[in-house]
């Protein structure tokens, strides 16, 4: 029965994830919207793209760009939902880098274990950014 759970969980992240990355590819960024040589438009971008994350219960997501890195933070309802906000910050014009200091809320403790500590920064794979 536990594997199950954890397997049925996985099997939904994964989904999500890859929902994400196609609804993202249909995403376009016009120059006038975004300047991916400026930080504050790269992350007014960045908090635009996530606001529209069909996700609910993403409380006090704070975003934070230097150099084209962005730093996420705040609490998500679940590992997929911070799968889906680190997939959407990627794919912003101008973000090299993504960093998630995100918190899932509610889950159980075996289920965090899958995901990054709560509190450590988690860095995701590169090649994500433009």
């Amino acid at each position: 029965m536990f594997f199950k759970d954890k397997l049925s969980s996985l099997l939904r992240a994964l989904f999500a994830l890859w929902l994400v990355s196609l609804l993202g590819a249909c995403v376009a960024f016009g120059p006038s919207e975004v300047d991916p040589e400026d930080d504050r438009s790269i992350n007014r971008a960045v908090s635009a793209e996530v606001s529209h994350a069909p996700v609910r219960g993403i409380n006090n997501l704070r975003v934070h760009t230097e150099d084209g890195v962005v730093t996420l933070s705040g609490d998500v309802p679940t590992p997929a939902a911070a799968g889906e906000v680190v997939v959407r910050a990627e794919q912003v014009p101008g973000v090299t880098r993504v960093i998630s200091e995100l918190n899932v809320q509610g889950a159980d403790r075996d289920d965090e274990q899958d995901a990054a500590p709560t509190g450590q920064p988690q860095e995701a794979p590169p090649g994500g950014g433009q």
